[in-house]
């Protein structure tokens, strides 16, 4: 399955005193039991003849062999923390963790996402090497947004359907918070942009609500939008109160092509530093 080498991935090296952290974000694209055969060239919804096929255990099987191919691509980064998008439950990402051991890297700590997406069955996760001190399986909070902004008869509301955070603590015990998101895609035109704002919103009050003096914010995922849109500008915090608390993310592509649907690593530290990353 070729296909896997064509996601993006992006890397960082974050330098906490001595102890550089490698983090890693990659969309693993349907890596899920509910929706496995979509890696399989299936349609989204299966007909009755092929939905014959794919029994329990048969999906079982596939996604064990989609797994292997996704663990060949992640163990040649050898990151410290892997947020991953578009994966299973639990149980789905102890499928790839296996799958990484056979590859040579170990990750002992699984973050699980409690997502509400029932349609596509896609959940965010963290397989790391370092162990957690917390893990918040969703993000709370509701928004507000208008899906037609001339028309105040529009208004609807959203929440982060795919989202969570994990913290971990650097060599000098500081804490450093791990935020892992897949907002809503690009394919709904303008609505789902709003929403997708309205996402980042939901988000950046929850982390100003975790900042202390030495404490690193980090967001990762498939934030489905470009450097300088308004989803990462609001996590950023360019059109807010609030003082711009910094960024720095890199962009890069397995096959060193660039896309539109980025996956956006965005560091965030109290002491409002820009750090940029290598």
């Amino acid at each position: 399955m070729d296909q896997a080498c064509r996601f993006l991935l992006q890397l960082s090296l974050i330098v906490v005193t001595a102890e550089t952290i490698r983090i890693a974000t990659f969309n693993c694209e349907f890596l899920n039991s509910k929706r496995i055969h979509i890696k399989f060239g299936e349609s989204f919804n299966l007909s009755a003849t092929d939905a014959a096929t794919w029994t329990p255990a048969f999906r079982e099987q596939k996604l064990e062999e989609a797994s292997e191919s996704v663990a060949k691509v992640l163990a040649q980064v050898d990151a410290d923390v892997l947020a991953l998008t578009e994966v299973g439950n639990a149980n789905d990402l102890e499928v790839l963790r296996q799958a990484l051991i056979d590859e040579g890297v170990t990750y002992d700590f699984i973050g699980p996402n409690r997502s509400t997406d029932t349609v596509t069955g896609q959940h965010v996760g963290v397989l790391s090497k370092i162990p957690f001190t917390s893990i918040l399986p969703s993000i709370p909070g509701r928004e507000h947004y208008w899906e037609e902004l001339d028309d105040p008869e529009t208004e609807s509301e959203t929440g982060v359907s795919k989202g969570m955070r994990v913290s971990f603590q650097n060599a000098d015990g500081n804490d450093i918070h791990l935020y892992v998101v897949h907002l809503s895609s690009e394919r709904g035109g303008h609505e789902q942009d709003q929403q997708r704002i309205a996402q980042a919103s939901i988000l950046r009050r929850h982390y100003l609500n975790t900042l202390d003096p030495d404490a690193m914010i980090i967001v990762a995922g498939d934030l489905n939008d470009k450097r300088g849109d308004p989803t990462l500008r609001r996590i950023r915090g360019l059109d807010d109160i609030q003082s711009d608390l910094g960024i720095g993310y890199r962009f890069k592509h397995l096959d060193g092509e660039r896309s539109s649907r980025c996956l956006a690593l965005c560091l965030v530290r109290h002491e409002f530093d820009l750090h940029r990353l290598p």
